[in-house]
């Protein structure tokens, strides 16, 4: 007897039990076990696991009810900014069951219902949301973004944007000069 390795590949299987039969011809010159020939029958069983996964992006801008397309913006004090959360199912199960958590900003939503089925993507602003804030010093925000198939568990992902606070400044150099209406060359 000689043990044998057999490997399965799944992609694109569903998730379940699969079975089936690994039939081997052998050149044992005793017939198989109960078939009365060279041929080796060998049950076999794959279990396929669903693999949940997804990945967030985060975009911020001034304009309200758009999805920015930068993750980074220069801004005046004071300026209000708009934050776009967009999720993407990258596993194989359907999530129905979202949170999204902002480390700045707390909690957007709690179990919000939205099947996000394997490939699929949402973001805030298609849902409806508008998330402001107004900047007055550079700040980094990070989101957390969980799904699950139920309003328990799941799996998480985050992103980052940052709002730079621009300062302004002038400044100003003095020169001395004898000819009316002619900037000087010397400084005092």
């Amino acid at each position: 007897s000689t043990a044998g390795t057999v490997s399965f590949d799944s992609t694109g299987l569903t998730s379940g039990t699969y079975t089936a039969n690994l039939c081997i011809t052998s050149n044992d010159p005793d017939p198989g076990p109960g078939n009365e020939t060279e041929l080796v029958i060998v049950p076999v069983t794959l279990t396929v696991q669903a693999e949940p996964s997804i990945a967030i992006t985060k975009t911020v801008g001034t304009t309200p009810g758009v999805c920015a397309t930068t993750s980074v913006i220069d801004v005046a004090a004071g300026t209000t900014v708009y934050y776009c959360y967009t999720v993407t199912n990258t596993g194989d199960v359907t999530l129905n069951a979202h949170t999204l958590v902002d480390d700045q900003l707390g909690t957007i939503f709690t179990n919000f219902s939205y099947a996000l089925t394997p490939g699929s993507s949402v973001n805030t602003v298609a849902a409806g949301l508008s998330i402001p804030a107004v900047i007055n010093s550079s700040t980094t925000n990070v989101a957390t973004w969980t799904a699950a198939q139920s309003s328990t568990g799941g799996v998480s992902a985050t992103a980052t944007a940052t709002a730079t606070v621009n300062v302004a400044s002038i400044e100003i150099v003095k020169t001395v000069g004898t000819d009316p209406g002619v900037c000087g060359t010397e400084s005092s």
